[in-house]
């Protein structure tokens, strides 16, 4: 799965270069409000029930949960297409803003698509079935990569980057759904609701807590699209991408290794403070070019248009570096049980961070983005010292 994982992100990465030549800034900037908007319901679409599919012992509750999935995805869905079509086109345009409107039918596609895959994913993984799910990412994001850069050759446009996204989800899930090797059988409600309220934790709390992450992780693409145009849009989304893809190879490897090494050593204080400071000299080691020549780079590897997003990327990097170390070693409180310290510290944050935005926005994007991660640094600070505080308690009593 790793593997597979690295080789998906490392195609991504080589399609950047060529893909922020071809299309625009303003390009970008629709696509990343577009996706995130998919994202953030798609996360929540299955009301959090595919995350139980692997919980139970035998294969016929599993496959019940996953009906229950497919049901409240599809009923989710449904129910947006509903809300697009009744409300007023205005009330639309206070959370949409500019010319996504546009593209707004395309939302409850992507989030059917996302939700389904999300199920059927899990099902292989309870299944074990861990190189269909690893061949798959590759096959999704080589389509995507194919199709981004074919509709950009004849003409490019934002549907050209949805149009690679929708396919390339798309593909995915039919083959999830072809190797399940389920087969066809009439969709029965029988025995969903006992199962729905056996694992009623998971839409009652897991959910708003991915929906919180979620938009916390994206909250400057939603609010930039309100106070600045879709190509300062853009530009973000393509530092953010440059920034964090880097980290993505030692992070999708590195928290799984300390969830293991934090839940059975004995000396787990010392993991934890070896781990975060780790973490934080091979994230600085890594993106110290970009914080000194981030603009001249950018210019070289995604052309004259992008020197701006060099800047961004730049400013970001100290907020990068502190919010990687510290989701390498968040599984300390899901070791200890006490994730609703985090769930506590994620409505914070998006209160402070929107505090931010609001008032630094009349200064300009960069001033903004300084302050932003200046401040938001310090808050993943904060929860880094708070896991290291509870996990020293939490040994004082053993």
């Amino acid at each position: 799965m790793l593997t597979g994982t690295i080789i998906s992100q490392i195609i991504t990465l080589a399609a950047m270069p060529i893909l922020s030549r071809i299309y625009s800034p303003a390009d970008f900037g629709s696509f990343a409000l577009v996706f995130t908007t998919i994202s953030v319901f798609g996360l929540i679409s299955t009301g959090n029930y595919h995350n139980a599919i692997i919980l139970p012992d035998e294969d016929n509750a599993a496959l019940k949960l996953l009906k229950l999935s497919i049901f409240c995805t599809t009923f989710f869905s449904v129910f947006l297409v509903f809300i697009i079509f009744i409300l007023p086109k205005h009330l639309i345009h206070l959370v949409i803003q500019g010319n996504i409107y546009s593209y707004i039918y395309i939302v409850p596609l992507g989030v059917l698509i996302l939700g389904l895959s999300q199920t059927f994913s899990y099902w292989h993984n309870r299944k074990k079935n861990f190189r269909v799910i690893a061949s798959n990412k590759i096959i999704q994001n080589s389509s995507v990569a194919v199709v981004n850069l074919s509709s950009g050759l004849i003409k490019p446009s934002t549907w050209g980057l949805i149009s690679g996204y929708i396919v390339g989800q798309g593909i995915t899930l039919w083959v999830l759904i072809k190797k399940s090797k389920l087969g066809y059988t009439p969709f029965k409600m029988k025995g969903l609701k006992e199962v729905a309220i056996k694992y009623k934790n998971f839409p009652l709390f897991l959910s708003p807590m991915v929906l919180l992450n979620t938009f916390s992780l994206n909250i400057l693409i939603y609010l930039l699209s309100v106070y600045y145009d879709q190509t300062t849009v853009g530009l973000y989304s393509q530092a953010y991408k440059a920034i964090n893809y880097p980290l993505f190879f030692v992070s999708a490897s590195f928290s799984t290794v300390f969830f293991q090494k934090i839940n059975e050593s004995k000396n787990r204080i010392s993991i934890y403070t070896k781990s975060f400071v780790f973490s934080i000299l091979l994230s600085f080691i890594i993106l110290l070019p970009i914080m000194i020549w981030g603009s001249q780079l950018f210019v070289i590897f995604f052309g004259s248009k992008w020197a701006l997003a060099g800047q961004m990327a730049a400013i970001l990097c100290p907020l990068t570096i502190i919010g990687f170390a510290v989701s390498n070693v968040a599984e300390v409180f899901s070791v200890m049980q006490k994730n609703h310290i985090l769930l506590v510290w994620q409505i914070f944050y998006l209160l402070i961070a929107y505090g931010i935005i609001i008032y630094f926005k009349k200064f300009g994007i960069l001033t903004m983005l300084f302050w932003f991660s200046c401040c938001c640094s310090i808050l993943y600070l904060i929860i880094g010292i708070i896991g290291l505080l509870l996990l020293k308690k939490n040994e004082e009593n053993r």
